[in-house]
């Protein structure tokens, strides 16, 4: 129990958005140095396949930690049953903010695979004309 809800303390949580903080600007220098070293619409698709790639590992651990509180609750004590709820509960956060990175990461892969579609569309004709 202290190591569940020892993590609700000032230290722990100033220590976490350290971490946030550094581990999000790695993370915005890697997407600029991909977003470099790709050229024309090909950006979207690069950053949205790894936005989505990398959002679907996660979402899928918070699901299973939400299946694991609820299947856990099942089986306890009414106590426990309700800090299981609690965690259960927390879980819809994690869920929420995974399943909206996957669904930006959905909408820049869209986005760059239909401005891709949409370019060899335009140029299609005057390569067939070119060919005459």
């Amino acid at each position: 129990m202290d190591r569940g809800l020892g993590l609700i303390r000032d230290d722990v949580h100033s220590r976490l958005v350290i971490a946030t903080i550094v581990l999000g600007i790695i993370s915005a220098g890697l997407a600029a140095l991909v977003m470099s070293a790709v050229r024309s619409f090909n950006r979207f698709v690069v950053l949205g396949a790894v936005v989505l790639v990398g959002s679907l590992p996660s979402l899928a651990g918070a699901v299973a930690a939400r299946f694991g509180f609820r299947t856990a609750q099942e089986e306890a004590d009414p106590f426990v049953d309700g800090l299981l709820q609690l965690a259960v509960d927390a879980m819809g956060v994690p869920i929420r903010n995974y399943i909206a990175l996957a669904a930006l990461g959905a909408m820049l892969l869209a986005l760059g695979l239909g401005l891709i579609w949409a370019r060899d569309r335009r140029a299609a004709p005057s390569r067939l004309s070119a060919g005459k």
